[in-house]
């Protein structure tokens, strides 16, 4: 085969000029000057190609071709092994179970955006309510802050009531005179606890004509006696009604009296005898410009019930020696006033 051919064949194949070039160098070493002259001349590989062409120099090696066909390229690849048809059946469930879970949620987002109405959020209504602090009434006896007390609190429920109650009644106190007001918070229009709340609470049982004549506002007292504490109330009424007071509310009562205020004892853990027949008397010792009678029925540990009507007072107490401290400072009250 002639050079040119040769080299015509290689190029036809996409070989390089500057390899088929190596490669003729390479079969015709002899020929080594030839291409060192070229070189010398600035010729680049494809214009020393064409110039052995345009001569078409026989001495060329004629016997091999230039550039024999190059060898196919030989890959290892690692070719998997195809599923076997339970993965196959596998992946279609976790495909289908994807494709079944993205559609249920683009339908909810669809149907929310599109059908379901907006809801445009609506700010709560603030309802404002103004509490005003109940007044409590006026002393009913002299009270000297130097030396006495005022409990105050509030109440929502009568549990309320018997706890604030029964704190007062076991603390050991130092005065003389301690004053409970208590703020009724179980309507909404709060009010000062009366001698008719403490009716309810207590089960107590009051005469039928008992708020007709005396007011139901009335001073809660506790008194230190002699380690415990008393309990003891003031109301008041119309200075003309005290002989009707006296004579058709008070003394017919005194026949049921231990048992209608029994719930009031039984709080204060105390017992009186229970006796259908009236209150003993006993005359009030102390200074006073009147004679003034104190109405008893005594009861365990110097507990008892004992009540007094003095002009426009009705008193109230556990004790004989509370009752002794309310008509003294009934009588202080009289005389500052």
């Amino acid at each position: 085969m002639k050079i040119a051919e040769s080299i015509k064949k290689a190029r036809e194949k996409y070989f390089s000029d500057k390899e088929i070039l190596e490669k003729i160098e390479k079969q015709n070493p002899e020929k080594k000057e030839f291409f060192n002259k070229a070189r010398e001349r600035g010729l680049n590989p494809s214009e020393i190609l064409d110039e052995i062409m345009n001569q078409n120099i026989s001495s060329f090696n004629e016997e091999n071709e230039v550039i024999k066909e190059k060898e196919p390229l030989q890959l290892n690849v690692n070719i998997p092994q195809r599923p076997s048809e339970e993965s196959k059946l596998w992946i279609r469930i976790f495909i289908s179970l994807g494709l079944a879970v993205l559609t249920a949620l683009f339908s909810t987002l669809f149907y929310r955006s599109f059908f379901i109405p907006r809801i445009e959020p609506v700010e709560p209504e603030r309802i404002v309510r103004e509490v005003h602090t109940p007044q409590a009434t006026s002393p009913l006896l002299m009270l000297y802050p130097e030396k006495d007390e005022v409990e105050r609190f509030a109440i929502s429920s009568e549990e309320e009531f018997l706890i604030h109650m029964k704190r007062i009644i076991e603390e050991e106190r130092d005065g003389d005179i301690v004053r409970v007001i208590v703020e009724d918070h179980r309507e909404d229009d709060p009010s000062i606890f009366d001698l008719k709340d403490l009716e309810e609470i207590f089960g107590l049982n009051f005469p039928q004509k008992f708020f007709e004549k005396i007011d139901s506002n009335f001073n809660l007292i506790v008194h230190p006696n002699k380690g415990r504490n008393d309990l003891a109330f003031i109301a008041r009424f119309d200075e003309e009604d005290e002989e009707e007071i006296e004579w058709t509310i008070m003394r017919p009562w005194e026949e049921t009296i231990e048992k209608d205020l029994q719930g009031l004892f039984s709080f204060l853990e105390k017992e009186i005898p229970l006796l259908d027949s009236d209150l003993e008397p006993t005359p009030y010792e102390g200074d006073a410009p009147r004679t003034v009678s104190i109405r008893h029925r005594k009861g365990e540990d110097g507990v008892g019930l004992y009540y007094a009507i003095m002009r426009e007072r009705l008193l109230f107490a556990t004790s004989l020696e509370t009752m002794e401290k309310l008509i003294e400072r009934y009588y202080e009250y009289q005389r500052e006033n």
